[in-house]
């Protein structure tokens, strides 16, 4: 009976031990469920102007590669950035400092500090003690006295999409943008905004099986739409886009 119990132990701790790297793989992609519209307007002339949370590659790669974010001065003094961190909601802390600046230089002062109207990035570059979620978190930059100035608050997030802070609306969401732009001023925000019209998608086959998907019709995927108007509707210039843009 002891040589049996002590088998059946050895074997849940090999178990565990398979588990263990798989849990950590995991934390990375899971939801932090924040509450919608909790992001809050800069408290600061220093903000954080751009995230890109779930980059096209490694999450932890190295920059231009991996996560980022922007910061933007909209003061008219200098900052030293030395001791200033961001956190956030799953209870990660990414140091801004001489490994996650872009462009740091030690002993030239002036790539630890953020001047009036410039941007400056600052990178995971292989940081696995943080991480950004690609399903919903809430980051805050904290100054160098503790002081939360800043928080972004994001949902789920589109692979190789940055997101910016929504200018109509400081509490909400941040939204994504067109294109990625650090260092640079932002591109302009997609509208999430709708306009009601006539023509409505009244059918969508998204999992064609047995077909392959990119089949011919009646094969494949395909979308219905149908005109609720009394007028005829020009098709020429129209487009579909789906979540991955």
């Amino acid at each position: 009976m002891k040589n049996t119990l002590t088998a059946t132990s050895l074997i849940l701790l090999f178990l565990l031990s398979l588990a263990s790297p798989l849990a950590s793989v995991m934390q990375e992609n899971q939801d932090v469920s924040p509450t919608s519209g909790r992001s809050t307007a800069c408290t600061g002339d220093v903000c954080i102007n751009e995230v890109i949370p779930n980059p096209n590659g490694l999450d932890a790669g190295t920059y231009p590669d991996g996560e980022w974010f922007e910061l933007f001065n909209s003061g008219t003094s200098d900052v030293d950035l030395t001791g200033w961190k961001v956190t956030t909601s799953a209870s990660k802390t990414l140091d801004i400092d001489s490994n996650t600046i872009v462009g740091y230089q030690s002993g030239n002062s002036s790539t630890w500090t953020i001047s009036p109207g410039e941007y400056v990035v600052i990178a995971r570059n292989g940081d696995n003690n943080f991480y950004m979620t690609n399903t919903g978190m809430s980051m805050t930059l904290v100054d160098n006295n503790n002081n939360n100035l800043h928080q972004a608050t994001w949902g789920t997030v589109i692979s190789g999409k940055s997101y910016e802070q929504d200018t109509t609306n400081t509490a909400a969401n941040w939204v994504q943008t067109n294109n990625p732009t650090p260092g640079q001023v932002n591109s302009a925000t997609v509208s999430s905004n709708l306009i009601p019209g006539d023509l409505i998608i009244t059918e969508v086959m998204a999992n064609s099986w047995p077909s392959y998907d990119n089949a011919s019709w009646p094969g494949g995927e395909w979308v219905e739409i149908l005109n609720t108007g009394s007028s005829d509707i020009d098709l020429t210039g129209y487009t579909i886009e789906d979540a991955a843009g």
